[in-house]
């Protein structure tokens, strides 16, 4: 149990705190990707999330340019946001757009963004050639997708109640064909007490400097945040599946370190290092190193664009409300009037 604890708590409760929360589709209807954030001022959540994660989550200032120049943002929401705005009031329409374009100038080199995901695991591609994403998902995925299986299979998994590091155990040691190709993985996940133990192990195998542990494993589970995310919410509500299924996101993480060791030691030559910490350089580092965010000017835009169609919706629904006074004048009068959510579920009647 105690070891249980030590790895909640040094690696998944911030790997959860990032993953979606991702239900099954019997109960998935929209997700938004700040929903961690939501809490924040919208500004001061896109300026967190690209800090933490180095992902920006609002458009470049080039592309609200170009949709001012279209006609997509109007002038009139511009001015708008602009006097509603403290620091910002004193711009003219034409004084911001200049100011703009200066901005672009300016950090032209910052609209190059790096993602602070895949740059850990990049250094096995860069460094030693070897895409092992590109080996490890086919197994992963349909391994998962088939241990979750709510009825589409003809066969039944015996070991559903036993759990994701049971089942991949299972299925290794009986397969006509192992998964694992060497011995030294085949060694890891038998004599491994549990997933915990294992990710310790393998942890140390992968990476090999402990401080980049919880970088490396949030890397690993946000190139497939969809998979992550479904597991961590099964795990901690099972009732969101029909048919149960036991789960853990520490097993998840423990077979996909494994399937990853398995094939860096069965590729990598003899006296060849494949652990992260070895392989470190001054690239890692300047892809990983990001100044502090600040997107007020992107904001303005965001916040114009969004007043752009909210002056529309509105002076429809007024032209709308004219026309019907005008009709029952007339003595024709419309039958009535619906709003609806703005709702993926809404669709087929916006439609």
């Amino acid at each position: 149990m105690k070891q249980e604890n030590e790895i909640e708590n040094k690696y998944l409760s911030q790997i959860r705190h990032l993953l979606p929360s991702q239900a099954p589709l019997k109960d998935f209807v929209h997700h938004n990707t700040l929903h961690h954030f939501q809490k924040l001022p919208f500004l001061n959540a896109i300026e967190t999330y690209f800090q933490e994660l180095g992902i920006k989550n609002i458009y470049d200032l080039k592309t609200y340019l170009d949709w001012f120049n279209q006609g997509i943002i109007s002038t009139d929401a511009l001015t708008f946001v602009l006097s509603r705005d403290k620091n910002k009031k004193h711009y003219t329409v034409d004084q911001w757009v200049d100011y703009t374009r200066n901005q672009i100038e300016i950090y032209e080199n910052q609209l190059q963004w790096h993602p602070k995901v895949k740059t850990l695991k990049g250094l096995w591609k860069r460094k030693l050639n070897l895409d092992v994403d590109a080996v490890v998902y086919p197994v992963l995925f349909r391994w998962i997708s088939n241990y979750m299986d709510q009825g589409i299979s003809e066969l039944e998994n015996e070991l559903w109640s036993e759990g994701l590091w049971a089942d991949f155990k299972s299925i290794n040691k009986q397969s006509f064909v192992s998964v694992l190709k060497h011995s030294s993985s085949k060694q890891i996940l038998e004599e491994s007490e549990n997933a915990e133990s294992a990710v310790n192990t393998l942890l140390n195998e992968l990476v090999g400097d402990e401080s980049l542990g919880f970088e490396y494993l949030k890397e690993q589970q946000l190139m497939h945040p969809g998979w992550s995310g479904l597991v961590s919410v099964v795990e901690q509500n099972p009732r969101h599946l029909i048919l149960p299924r036991k789960v853990r996101l520490v097993e998840f993480i423990a077979i996909e370190l494994l399937l990853e060791f398995d094939f860096l030691v069965s590729h990598v030559k003899k006296g060849t290092s494949f652990k992260l910490c070895d392989l470190l350089d001054t690239e890692f580092v300047q892809l990983t190193t990001i100044p502090k965010p600040d997107f007020s000017t992107e904001n303005i835009w965001q916040l114009a664009f969004e007043w752009t169609y909210y002056s529309t919706v509105i002076n429809q629904i007024q032209t709308s409300t004219l026309s019907s006074s005008q009709k029952e004048n007339s003595g024709s009068l419309a039958t009535y009037q619906a709003l609806f959510c703005i709702d993926d579920r809404e669709g087929s009647l916006r439609s």
